[in-house]
């Protein structure tokens, strides 16, 4: 998350030139091409994302570099939960003699039961880093409806519905209704 924040941050200021730029040549683009400006507006534009490039090319990569090693990580723990799993199974696993001259493996731990329990972690894991990648947008939706509420809420002056003995609102009288609205 750090890199793909650096990566937005440091090359935002620049990006945002280039895509205004850009814009305003597309929006204005006879006016470009009648003073024969689109080599200019070219080269202003490869200056804007040369930059971007090459300081994005090197954070890319360090960012490919530490994803890779957060999916390594993931996959290590599965591989160190299945064969802790295993192990479980095998040391509860004793061989037992049978009336045949052979012998028989007898497990107290079922290994349908290491399975549920090593899937339960993972999709309870999985499911919780996916809510926790959704806390910033939370937080932002919980402002907006704070500010949403405060303006449904706010009292107003003005009810038609509500009788008021103490005539502090303020009420219509249709018959003074003209059909014209000033705010």
């Amino acid at each position: 998350m750090e890199f793909e924040k650096g990566l937005s941050g440091a090359t935002g200021d620049a990006d945002k030139q280039a895509n205004l730029l850009i814009g305003d040549a597309i929006q204005n683009f006879k006016t470009v091409q009648s003073f024969g400006y689109e080599d200019l507006i070219v080269k202003k534009y490869n200056s804007y994302v040369e930059p971007i490039y090459k300081a994005g090319r090197a954070k890319h990569i360090k960012s490919g570099i530490a994803f890779g090693f957060s999916q390594f990580v993931v996959y290590s723990v599965f591989a160190l939960l299945f064969f802790a799993g295993g192990w479980v199974i095998e040391e509860s696993c004793e061989e037992i003699p049978i009336s045949g001259g052979g012998t028989m493996m007898d497990c107290s731990v079922d290994p349908k039961d290491v399975f549920i329990a090593l899937f339960a972690i993972f999709f309870g894991a999985n499911h919780a880093g996916m809510a926790m990648s959704m806390g910033p947008d939370i937080g932002k939706a919980q402002l907006a409806a704070t500010k949403i509420f405060k303006i449904i809420e706010y009292p107003s002056k003005i009810n038609a519905i509500q009788m008021d003995n103490n005539k502090t609102l303020k009420r219509l009288n249709k018959d003074q209704v003209t059909g014209k609205i000033e705010f």
